[in-house]
Parts: C-alpha cells; sequence; structure tokens
C-alpha cells in the first residue's frame, strides 16, 4: 500500500532521527496527537506549517508539495451520486 501523507511526512523526521516525541515538543502538542496524525493518514492542515517552520528549523528536507504529492489521497473533488 502506498504511504498516507502523515506516514510519508513523519517518516522524514523519523529518519532525521526526530521521534514523534521531539516533534510533540517543537510542535507544543502531545505526542499522542502526532500519533492520531499518523493513524489518521493525514497532518491537519492548520499543523501543517508549523510543521514546514519545524522541519526547516531542525534540517529536514520537508517542503510544501511533500503535503499533497500522492496519488493515495481521495479526490477533494465531490463524487457525484
Amino acid at each position: 500500500l502506498p504511504m498516507t501523507q502523515a506516514e510519508r511526512i513523519l517518516k522524514k523526521f523519523k529518519d532525521g532521527g526526530i521521534t514523534q516525541e521531539r516533534l510533540g515538543a517543537e510542535l507544543h502538542c502531545r505526542q499522542s496527537a502526532i500519533a492520531g496524525w499518523k493513524q489518521r493518514g493525514v497532518i491537519p492542515v492548520r499543523q501543517q506549517e508549523r510543521v514546514l517552520e519545524v522541519a526547516r528549523r531542525i534540517g529536514i528536507g520537508l517542503t510544501p508539495t511533500d503535503f499533497f504529492d500522492s496519488a493515495s489521497e481521495p479526490s477533494a473533488s465531490v463524487s457525484p451520486h
């Protein structure tokens, strides 16, 4: 299965030696919130800019397109029924 948005992004932090606990501390949120993002497969829009800022500050190669470039994400358009 393709990785979800959250899995891809959290893997970049993990590969850079940043645990969910450390990321939570950097973002001023609980590790359990980050675990929830991974479980749901998506980082909330309101957190994405902060995640990018933290990545930039600690040297993780993350770009805005990392949040959007997955074919595995459902289409934003509403399917007709």
